[in-house]
């Protein structure tokens, strides 16, 4: 009996220390280099009305996230999710260290709690890549979606006007958590 127990005490230190041993294996210091030709992270600012956005721009598809909770969940003044449709067009200039995406993406944006609008439209995401993404927080990288929907156009109080899409408005600006990694 006694020498039962020592065997699973040893059988359940071994798998626990494999474990162990495996887990700090998968574990590195991050060299800026994970996202290369990709960008992630968030940022704020006046097109956001100050929430925080989140954003992603990759050859996979672009999303753009709006939005604020307070602690018990309940929800801000706006929040707006959208995200490419598969025919995006996404390109690389490692000279201008940008990346653009566009194409089309489905909007949803909720008011007070209320879904105003859902629905799919033209877009141009332009990431720029202005620092490393180490270390972190990276304040230089910019990230900008430029859109216009029936309610997101110049005549909405809301909406901060597109350089790129006449009558259309913009969300973004410098990110303050994330990177943008062009090379």
């Amino acid at each position: 009996m006694k020498r039962t127990l020592v065997m699973v005490l040893f059988m359940v230190m071994f798998i626990a220390s494999t474990v162990a041993l495996a887990q700090a294996q998968t574990f590195t210091t991050p060299t800026g280099d994970e996202n290369r030709g990709e960008g992630y992270g968030m940022h704020t600012g006046a097109t956001t009305a100050f929430q925080v956005s989140s954003f992603t721009i990759n050859p996979r598809g672009t999303t753009c996230q709006v939005g604020t909770v307070n602690a018990q969940g309940a929800v801000g003044p706006f929040e707006m999710s959208m995200f490419s449709t598969k025919d995006q067009v996404y390109t690389l200039n490692p000279l201008l260290k940008t990346i653009t995406s566009e194409g089309r993406m489905r909007s949803i944006t909720r008011v007070a709690g209320v879904v105003v609008e859902d629905i799919v439209h033209p877009f141009i995401a332009v990431a720029k890549d202005n620092a490393p993404g180490v270390p972190q927080p990276n304040t230089s990288d910019e990230f900008v979606l430029h859109f216009i929907t029936p309610f997101w156009h110049v005549g909405n109080p809301l909406c901060t006007p597109s350089e790129k899409i006449p009558g259309g408005c913009k969300f973004g600006g410098p990110i303050f958590l994330g990177d943008v990694n062009v090379n």
